[in-house]
């Protein structure tokens, strides 16, 4: 949860996040004592989660996507930087998490200025591929 929430302002995605966190296998109608990985899905308003945890409860790897999320600081300055005058008109936010490798963040979104479109990706850092 640390590793995945942070930078994140949005609580709706934190909400959901915390959900995915505390779940607990044992209890799941899902569990039947198998020491197989189990695939578990969430999803409240416009997120969702897919979480894989072992037969003790841990999490091994998860994929989140949220779209209509008020961006970081770091990553909406980062746009508004490099686009100044542009609307963020869409945006997603995606995030995998794989507990050997770690955490992975996108930021995309649809920029309007005027009456023209521009599609941009960010990194969790906020750099923006070109």
């Amino acid at each position: 949860m640390d590793k995945v929430g942070e930078g994140t302002i949005s609580h709706r995605a934190l909400s959901l996040e915390r959900k995915a966190s505390r779940y607990r296998i044992k209890k799941s109608p899902f569990f039947d004592g198998d020491p197989r990985e189990f695939e578990i899905h969430f999803s409240q308003g416009n997120g969702k989660i897919a979480a894989t945890y072992d037969q003790s409860g841990r999490i091994l790897k998860t994929y989140e996507r949220f779209k209509n999320l008020a961006f970081p600081p770091k990553i909406r300055n980062a746009i508004y930087g490099k686009y100044p005058n542009w609307s963020i008109h869409k945006d997603s936010y995606s995030v995998s998490y794989d507990y050997r490798q770690g955490v992975k963040k996108e930021y995309r979104a649809q920029l309007r200025k005027n009456n023209a479109k521009l599609n941009i990706e960010l990194d969790g850092t906020g750099a923006i591929r070109d």
